[in-house]
């Protein structure tokens, strides 16, 4: 709480002014700054002020002392008593022989702020010129109801007000110092905050010269498609990426684990999913399949001629001699060797295998019987 006494104390806060000045030999030790400052129009206002205005105002000694002058009939002062040129009139503040300071705006509005919420008061309290009883002495929480609700436009052309947070409006300038050509930098304006509105000229704001786009500020860039997680210990943040194996893909569910494929399946390119393993077989329009068949086709007719003949010569003493029942057996054999060419460039399936499985069964007992 405040104590209004005899003497009127401002309480303010550190400055923020943008006075950042850096020698660069060859390579700065500040590149790149990306700050945000107050809007200090208040340069503008006060580049107005002429010579001829300060004559009668509180400015002249400020006018005197800054410019080593005196005005004719002034008076002597601390100021001026070390000066024997006289003030033209004609002087003017430029930023050349001026610094500005940053936060004169904002005094400017405070003080502009107890004004209005006081003149408000008075007008309220007492009804007319001078100070009233009403007012002796004034409450604090009076007067921050009056001063939460002034509105004005202040110095420099703006309208001041209080939001309903109890804070001033928001003007700031978004300025960043660039590099513009090596061993030269400046500070460039690429954007400002008024009031809630943000607007930001990326195109601006560079990582260093020739290299536009900042780095990525993270620990662990995200892992590739088809790569799983190890985290660094105590660290969620930050993690390694592994490759899953041949046959695994990464868990669905769980980004630090690989899986394998069922029976069946293989991953996908990506190790994301498996997918079936497409079934690769003979086809019967296949070139090598119309060869085998034909050379088997072949076969058959030669063994079922050799058939005919020992059927038709069955009794003979030749046929005998040869062992008739071995003989047809072997015929038989070599009949179903040929035939098994059909059922390898069929499409495979239980029936298929099983007919294959037999006939080389068949085909084992025939050398047998050969080798005898």
């Amino acid at each position: 709480m405040l104590k209004f006494t005899t003497r009127i104390s401002w309480i303010d806060s550190g400055p923020r002014i943008l006075s950042i000045s850096v020698a660069c030999n060859g390579e700065c030790t500040y590149r790149n700054i990306l700050i945000v400052s107050f809007v200090v129009p208040l340069k503008v206002v006060f580049g107005q002020i002429t010579g001829e205005i300060v004559v009668a105002t509180i400015y002249r000694k400020f006018w005197e002392h800054h410019f080593g002058c005196r005005y004719p009939n002034s008076s002597k002062t601390p100021y001026n008593i070390r000066y024997a040129k006289n003030c033209t009139g004609r002087e003017r503040l430029t930023e050349e022989n001026t610094v500005f300071e940053g936060q004169l705006q904002f005094v400017s509005d405070a003080v502009m702020a107890f004004a209005y919420a006081i003149r408000d008061m008075h007008k309220d309290f007492c009804k007319k010129p001078g100070l009233c009883d009403a007012m002796k002495p004034t409450k604090g929480s009076e007067l921050l109801k009056y001063l939460q609700k002034v509105s004005f436009t202040g110095l420099s052309g703006d309208r001041f007000h209080f939001d309903e947070n109890g804070d001033g409006p928001a003007r700031y300038n978004i300025i960043h110092f660039k590099q513009v050509a090596p061993g030269k930098y400046q500070w460039v304006r690429v954007g400002e905050y008024l009031e809630g509105s943000l607007e930001l000229n990326m195109s601006e704001i560079q990582f260093k010269l020739g290299q536009p786009r900042p780095p990525q500020s993270v620990c662990s860039l995200p892992c590739a498609v088809g790569q799983a997680k190890k985290y660094v210990e105590k660290e969620s943040c930050c993690w390694h990426c592994f490759n899953c194996t041949l046959y695994q893909i990464r868990s669905p569910f769980d980004p630090t684990q690989c899986v394998a494929c069922p029976m069946g399946e293989l991953p996908d390119i990506h190790h994301v999913r498996c997918i079936p393993i497409p079934e690769e077989y003979l086809q019967p329009d296949s070139g090598w399949a119309i060869g085998a068949m034909a050379f088997s086709s072949t076969g058959i007719l030669i063994t079922l001629f050799v058939f005919g003949v020992f059927i038709k010569h069955n009794t003979t003493p030749v046929v005998r001699a040869a062992g008739r029942e071995l003989s047809y057996t072997l015929l038989a054999g070599i009949l179903m060797c040929y035939s098994v060419t059909y059922a390898l460039v069929l499409k495979p399936s239980d029936i298929a295998c099983g007919i294959q499985s037999g006939q080389f069964t068949h085909y084992g007992y025939d050398e047998t019987k050969y080798g005898q």
